[in-house]
């Protein structure tokens, strides 16, 4: 299967939204996080306990040469240790599976496959997927990061190091609830300036996921 731009780059996005699942809603946040090491601990404490996950999603595209954001809605389903279902619902029909060592693929004209094993970037994606499912994103030698935070909020900033990430991500903003690490929503920065907004809703956590979910219909 050979890969375009736009498609490396909807790859990427997912990813990083389906691995990044300890985010919330942006609201106002200053204070540098003086106490780092304790804040790894407790997500990594978190994700540790959350097995299951599963979301609804909605996700504003704001491109710099169309006035109107685009709008999309779906649904989001991980399992842990490795497996995650990223799927649009409205307006069109996009769904992405990561199942262990495979990339599963479908829209409403195709579906295909891709063995991590025998493709450089999406074996760096799914080390990246694992990393950050345990907690240790903030360890992980390819972002520079720093932490914020509010009484009520911690915000994870993430720029990638490496050269060819940079050409579809530059920055990644992880908002996270102090009361209970959830889900609420992640931004995930362009170079040129683009940003994709989701926002999540409807959460079950820990509860039944089946394994035909990481499975194409």
């Amino acid at each position: 299967m050979k890969l375009n731009n736009i498609s490396i780059r909807n790859i990427l996005t997912s990813v990083f939204i389906s691995c990044i699942i300890l985010s919330t809603q942006a609201q106002s946040i200053d204070q540098k996080l003086s106490d780092l090491s304790a804040f790894k601990q407790k997500i990594k404490t978190s994700s540790e306990q959350l097995k299951t996950l599963k979301t609804q999603f909605v996700q504003e595209k704001h491109l710099n040469v169309l006035e109107e954001v685009m709008l999309s809605e779906g649904r989001f389903v991980y399992l842990s240790p490795n497996k995650v279902r990223w799927e649009y619902q409205k307006p069109y029909y996009y769904l992405m599976i990561l199942n262990n060592d495979k990339v599963l693929i479908k829209d409403d004209q195709k579906s295909s496959s891709i063995k991590l094993n025998e493709n450089p970037v999406f074996r760096q994606i799914n080390e990246l997927m694992i990393s950050t499912v345990k907690g240790d994103i903030l360890m992980n030698d390819g972002f520079s990061s720093e932490v914020f935070e509010n009484a009520n909020h911690y915000k994870m900033v993430l720029s990638p190091k490496d050269v060819q990430m940079q050409d579809y991500i530059s920055r990644i903003e992880i908002i996270i609830d102090k009361k209970d690490m959830s889900v609420q929503s992640i931004k995930i920065e362009e170079p040129m300036g683009d940003f994709t907004l989701i926002t999540f809703k409807q959460k079950q956590i820990n509860a039944e996921v089946s394994e035909q979910e990481f499975s194409l219909p």
